[in-house]
């Protein structure tokens, strides 16, 4: 029955045996058939036709599923609307955060990417700015599959003891894209002054060298200087010494010492005590406190200073 019908095409092809289109799902009746139509499958060239509806289709604002179309002048006619919704992908990364680092150092960190909901294709990812690099990408110009995870490699070498924050960019199909990724680190260092029992520590950064101002004194004074352990591993000490740069003082000398010789580790401290004997009348006394270790920033100077 339906074999001898005739119908178009929806692309302004001329009219065609259905016998010989059986199969086809891209054709709609001809203008003025009474022939109710068959579902088009969504992507054919019957999908968002212009002014090309037959005289006989249902109202402009339904499909042939009786399904509201709301699409203005441009309704999907006659096309079978019910597949699956193309949905994009999701992705999430892990922590870009480094913690605390020695000054001088660089540490590494690996940022995974996991993919989620629909596969994802990376297209590229900027770069970091300093004291933050990227050393590696596993990601860009890959397509990762649902559950799958790609790699980013970035590196942090503070050269303060202050946090930094930057980040880096990713660009892929998924959603939200380009995705930004934060990055922070705090530079420590490994070996610190950081306190004095008498006199003011002042300085510590390479314009001005950490110093102890013992002021003006008379006679034999002493300041125990506590020095703290930062980092993320132990330091070992080696031995401490004090040393006179004022040509022919003897005004400075080490006292006790709890750090020479031992191991401490990340957190806990050790100290060192400076004698002074201070000049008669004004004069102004220079020396170093010296304190070797393995860790960053050795060896570790402590200027001196008094009257």
């Amino acid at each position: 029955m339906m074999g001898s019908r005739s119908f178009s095409s929806d692309d302004g092809a001329a009219d065609v045996n259905f016998a010989a289109k059986a199969s086809s799902r891209d054709i709609r009746p001809s203008q003025g058939s009474a022939l109710v139509a068959r579902h088009i499958a969504a992507g054919s060239p019957a999908i968002n036709r212009n002014g090309n509806q037959p005289a006989n289709a249902p109202p402009l604002n339904h499909d042939f599923d009786n399904q509201v179309r709301p699409q203005g002048v441009r309704v999907d006619w006659g096309a079978d609307e019910g597949g699956t919704p193309v949905v994009p992908g999701a992705v999430t990364f892990s922590s870009g955060a480094f913690g605390s680092v020695p000054v001088g150092t660089t540490a590494t960190l690996t940022v995974t990417v996991t993919v989620s909901v629909a596969p994802v294709t990376f297209s590229s990812s900027s770069n970091p700015t300093a004291p933050f690099a990227k050393t590696g990408d596993t990601c860009s110009g890959s397509t990762v599959p649902v559950a799958g995870t790609c790699t980013f490699t970035v590196t942090y070498s503070p050269t303060t003891t202050a946090t930094s924050n930057g980040s880096f960019t990713v660009t892929d199909t998924a959603t939200g894209s380009p995705q930004t990724v934060a990055l922070s680190g705090t530079g420590v260092e490994t070996v610190a002054f950081t306190s004095a029992t008498l006199g003011t520590l002042v300085g510590g950064g390479p314009l001005v060298p950490r110093t102890l101002l013992f002021g003006n004194r008379a006679g034999l004074v002493s300041s125990t200087v506590t020095i703290t352990i930062g980092g993320t591993a132990p330091v070992t000490f080696g031995t401490s010494t004090v040393a006179n740069t004022t040509a022919g003082s003897t005004a400075f000398s080490k006292g006790a010492d709890t750090c020479s010789g031992t191991t401490r580790n990340p957190g806990t401290t050790c100290t060192v005590t400076i004698n002074f004997v201070g000049p008669a009348g004004i004069a102004l006394r220079t020396g170093t406190l010296t304190v070797p270790s393995n860790g960053s920033g050795n060896p570790h100077i402590l200027n001196l200073l008094g009257t």
